[in-house]
């Protein structure tokens, strides 16, 4: 049998560009630039150049230090040689600020932030004493009622690599821990009874006690439904010491035991 070997070098450029388009752009840069002034011409080739995803070495938990590596030569060495000819850029958005920092893209006008792992971006996203919302289960609530459970982060720590935050409410210390997922930004709504809650004050409260609470407006975690006045004990708010909700007698109006 006769075997023949062609060098890559001899080819004309149609049929390396054609070759390498077979390939994505981050792996034809990250091979052939710096290989030699031909290859790495060609690389630099706007076809090459004018889009790139960086989603693809983003920190990748399957192969970590190589991923870096990689992003390293981006960063120091590739995306200053090609900066001017790129118009699109798709970022992790953790990656944002180091990669626009090492350039000046004057051609660029779109970049696409892709949240690559939600528990790396909780690190930035949500910090300590942040407001947060944790939804409330349908069964605990109408459909009149707040979807939303208002909280303070007060802790958060990292367990078989999730990270887990532990979050106090008005009512109580919850039990529960939450995922970065399961968790509502409410920076800009926050209530203000919560943000003069005394953290030490606190005891401990299920998520769905706390939820009732918060649904039904009362600190007995139930409504009255009393058929009278509520000025008597027998009513099991006014027995609690606190007002009556307009939950608890909604269909005639309100009592003498609210605020």
């Amino acid at each position: 049998m006769n075997h023949s070997t062609v060098n890559i070098l001899t080819l004309c450029d149609e049929i390396l560009v054609a070759i390498f388009n077979k390939l994505n752009n981050i792996d034809v840069l990250h091979s052939l630039i710096g290989v030699n002034r031909e290859l790495d011409r060609l690389a630099r080739d706007i076809t090459f150049t004018q889009s790139l995803d960086l989603v693809a070495i983003s920190s990748n938990k399957d192969n970590d230090s190589r991923n870096n590596s990689i992003l390293d030569r981006f960063c120091f060495d590739i995306l200053p040689r090609i900066q001017h000819n790129i118009d699109c850029l798709t970022l992790d958005l953790l990656l944002m600020d180091r990669i626009l920092r090492i350039g000046h893209y004057s051609k660029l006008h779109k970049i696409n932030l892709v949240i690559f792992q939600l528990e790396m971006a909780s690190r930035i996203l949500n910090v300590l004493n942040d407001c947060v919302g944790i939804e409330i289960h349908s069964v605990d609530r109408t459909n009149t009622d707040p979807k939303y459970l208002p909280c303070i982060i007060v802790e958060k720590y990292e367990r078989n690599n999730i990270l887990l935050f532990k979050l106090i409410c008005q009512y109580g210390s919850l039990n529960n821990t939450f995922e970065a997922g399961q968790l509502m930004n409410l920076k800009d709504a926050c209530p203000n009874d919560l943000k003069l809650v005394n953290i030490d004050d606190l005891k401990p409260i299920t998520i769905i006690e706390a939820s009732r609470l918060y649904s039904r407006g009362s600190t007995t975690g139930r409504t009255c439904n009393c058929r009278g006045n509520c000025a008597m004990k027998t009513c099991p708010c006014k027995k609690e010491n606190v007002f009556c909700s307009t939950k608890c007698h909604s269909k005639r109006g309100g009592c003498l035991n609210m605020d």
